[in-house]
């Protein structure tokens, strides 16, 4: 009897697990073909270089907003938590439909305003819910991503914006309808009063750092791909960045997975992949994949750790990774947007996140360069013993 009842247990643990990732799954379908490439795309299209900038920017402000007040009001999260971020993003669709139509780029604004408001409520509470590591499910999530971004891609060159949009619009609908099977306690959040201890500013610069190294390379990525400024075997700008886009992130996800490197070689895969971006445009398109894969692959390793830290630190702060990984997307978003529209040298960028991967992997506990070195040590010194 009791065994019965620890395997209805487990089934219904597996049962919320799969609603969950169901759940997901088609807010990505939106996400892929709505926002990352149709909204990019249209904002493109209408303002071209600023309207890419302004797009982008707009909606990481407001996820930004969106994380600050759940800290500062203690939300708890919850299945409606992600219901609201679901209608936020059918609105965001709507309003983005609507300015690719008129090729209004204050609607588009308005539109990733609202996704904005999304990511900053949606995410915080979907890892919160995922208890588990994400590796496994990370993988999945990049591997069906690559589908899903180069057939929007595909489908953009002989199809308007608007069906995709109207597309993404009914994905999101099934996904916040699927949300009703989760049935999970909502998790009560600490407020923005509670004291954070001195050890956790480490922790702060960990979320910090790997926000704004990941933003700053989608920003320069979309501008470089989407301008023409480095294209995939003379392919139409917007292919080109959804086959960069997705292949080089489903590599890194399944890489990560598999085990067959460490963080480290991730790191010194990515600085590679600066310099080669560094050495002139005809690297360029090398680099970015190369970048884009190791990024990918340290974005698991890099959740994980956070988990544990904040474990460790008895912080009751659910939102807390994700709140200051935006504030670093912010700021790398920022810092490539310069960049690019005061014509200065595009090296920069890459300059940028050479030394934030750096300071990142001095940072970390799972990714540092030097986290070998005293275990190869002590192998010598038992070898010499022996």
């Amino acid at each position: 009897m009791k065994d019965m009842s620890i395997n209805n247990q487990k089934q219904a643990i597996e049962n919320q697990k799969q609603a969950l990732h169901l759940m997901r799954f088609f807010a990505q379908i939106a996400e892929k073909a709505g926002y990352t490439i149709a909204g990019v795309a249209a904002a493109y299209e209408i303002s071209e270089a600023p309207g890419i900038i302004s797009f982008g920017i707009c909606m990481l402000i407001f996820a930004s907003l969106q994380s600050q007040l759940i800290n500062i009001w203690g939300v708890s999260l919850s299945p409606q938590t992600l219901r609201i971020g679901l209608m936020f993003r059918a609105l965001s669709f709507t309003a983005l439909a609507y300015g690719a139509v008129n090729h209004s780029i204050g609607f588009m604004l308005f539109g990733a305003s609202l996704s904005g408001l999304f990511v900053g409520l949606f995410w915080p509470t979907f890892y919160t819910m995922k208890k588990t590591n994400i590796e496994g499910w990370f993988a999945v999530e990049k591997t069906s991503g690559v589908l899903l971004t180069i057939s929007t891609g595909f489908l953009l060159l002989y199809t308007e914006l608007l069906w995709v949009l109207l597309f993404s619009i009914a994905a999101t609908l099934v996904s916040l309808t699927l949300t009703f099977r989760l049935q999970i306690e909502p998790f009560e959040q600490c407020r923005g009063d509670s004291a954070v201890p001195p050890q956790a500013y480490s922790a702060r610069r960990l979320a910090l750092l790997d926000g704004a190294i990941g933003e700053s390379l989608r920003m320069i990525r979309r501008l470089a791909l989407l301008t023409g400024t480095v294209t995939l075997l003379n392919i139409n700008g917007l292919f080109s960045f959804a086959l960069v886009l997705g292949i080089s992130e489903a590599l890194g996800a399944i890489m990560s997975k598999l085990g067959w490197f460490s963080g480290k070689d991730f790191v010194l895969m990515a600085i590679f992949g600066s310099f080669l971006c560094i050495m002139g445009n005809g690297y360029w398109l090398y680099g970015l994949i190369l970048l884009g894969m190791s990024l990918s692959a340290l974005f698991p390793l890099l959740h994980n750790e956070m988990k544990e830290r904040l474990i460790d630190l008895r912080i009751i702060d659910l939102n807390f990774r994700e709140r200051n990984r935006i504030e670093g997307r912010v700021i790398g978003a920022i810092f490539a947007s310069v960049v690019y529209m005061f014509g200065m040298p595009l090296e920069l960028v890459f300059v940028f996140i050479i030394v934030s991967l750096l300071v990142l992997a001095n940072t970390s506990n799972s990714i540092s360069l030097l986290s070998q070195l005293p275990l190869k040590l002590s192998k010598r010194n038992v070898k010499a013993i022996q």
